[in-house]
């Protein structure tokens, strides 16, 4: 039977010598060169992106400014808005916790702010942030506040963190602390955080690469701490970029003393400091500060003594003076803050507006604070 003239034929691949057979109708296929030039160009992409935000995202900073207490876990925007304040010379970093930072007043109702108008300078600068005891204050200064050097700092320290096993984070049980990923995640066994490998891997490498850090910036202030095809999908027609972080609220209670507030006093189960994870973790914070060519002033307190029972308050001094002769032993300069009246408290450890006047008039006119001081950087 003759072969029919629509019979398909094998087409055979091309044998011109020098031609690939294509294997993929939608393929690209890339050169030696072209994967080096996308891997420059992606390297290139990685570190001047966090470096020119800031023609997106302006941050405008004053003598009273301080971190967005919404970001006081965005760790890449504290470290932006540490090195913005710390750009002029001169300047005194006034480094700690929530106390610091002003809890229930108003950012001109500050430790720093009181500082610069009784001495009549404008020379500290407010670094506190949210929730920062000091394991997780170590974390800060060492990898986020790098920014911080060559400079005068006074370093805020609240016996709150010793005040319980709990806060000490020595406690076995696992339980939910205040900035996790400022903790050492390898170097210092904390019996309480049960991260995973990956967990603290993640966390490790935000540290050092800073495009990691500046996306979970974006994930903070844009998409609600979600990745954006997450984000997108329940905001289909919002603008992801409308948040301003000058513009985020910066008070977070009523400003109420303890006793209005309803608290009584407490008992209060001191931790050794010798054993103490949260005071060996300051004593770190102090030696980084110090290796980065940094004057360390230590202001211990000022802790509420009035909301605590006659046991725990004896307790607590016996603790300062300890805390006093260790801070002798390693030549830093410091002063215990004496508690200001029981009714300017708010709670156990931070004080009203009033009450952070008070302090001040006391530590500015306080000798180890003027021999400080006056001592200076210029």
């Amino acid at each position: 039977m003759p072969e029919s003239n629509n019979t398909y034929k094998k087409v055979q691949p091309s044998q011109t010598p020098g031609k690939e057979v294509p294997f993929s109708s939608n393929m690209v296929r890339l050169s030696l060169s072209h994967w080096f030039i996308s891997a420059v160009l992606l390297v290139f992409l990685f570190i001047t992106i966090p470096l020119f935000w800031d023609k997106f995202e302006p941050l405008n900073v004053d003598g009273d400014s301080r971190a967005a207490y919404a970001l006081s876990q965005d760790y890449w925007h504290y470290s932006r808005y540490a090195a913005r304040q710390m750009k002029k010379e001169g300047l005194i970093a006034v480094m700690g916790d929530s106390v610091v930072w002003g809890e229930y007043v108003e950012p001109n109702g500050t430790l720093s702010h009181y500082l610069n108008e009784q001495l009549s300078t404008e020379h500290f600068v407010n670094l506190g942030i949210n929730g920062s005891h000091p394991m997780a204050l170590s974390g800060l200064v060492e990898f986020y506040a790098r920014a911080v050097r060559n400079s005068d700092v006074l370093l805020q320290y609240n016996p709150l963190w010793m005040s319980s096993a709990r806060h000490d984070l020595q406690i076995n049980k696992e339980f939910s602390f205040n900035h996790p990923r400022l903790v050492p995640q390898f170097a210092v066994k904390i019996p309480c955080y049960r991260a995973s490998l990956s967990e603290k891997v993640s966390v490790v490498m935000d540290r050092y690469i800073e495009f990691r850090s500046w996306s979970r910036h974006l994930s903070i202030t844009c998409f609600d701490n979600k990745d954006f095809p997450a984000w997108s999908l329940e905001n289909a027609y919002a603008n992801p970029f409308a948040m301003n972080s000058d513009n985020l609220a910066q008070k977070r209670h009523d400003p109420v003393s303890w006793q209005t507030r309803g608290m009584r006093e407490q008992k209060m189960d001191w931790v050794d400091l010798e054993t103490s994870l949260q005071w060996a973790a300051f004593e770190r914070t102090i030696k980084t500060l110090q290796k980065r060519g940094n004057r360390v002033f230590v202001l211990v307190g000022p802790f509420n003594e009035h909301c605590l029972e006659p046991d725990s308050k004896a307790q607590y001094q016996a603790l300062k003076q300890n805390i006093g002769h260790r801070l002798e032993e390693k030549n830093v300069a410091y002063l215990m803050a004496d508690p200001v009246p029981s009714d300017l408290y708010a709670d156990s450890s931070h004080p009203l507006a009033q009450g952070y006047e008070m302090l001040v008039r006391d530590v500015t006119a306080s000798d180890p604070f003027q021999r400080w001081y006056n001592n200076r950087s210029q």
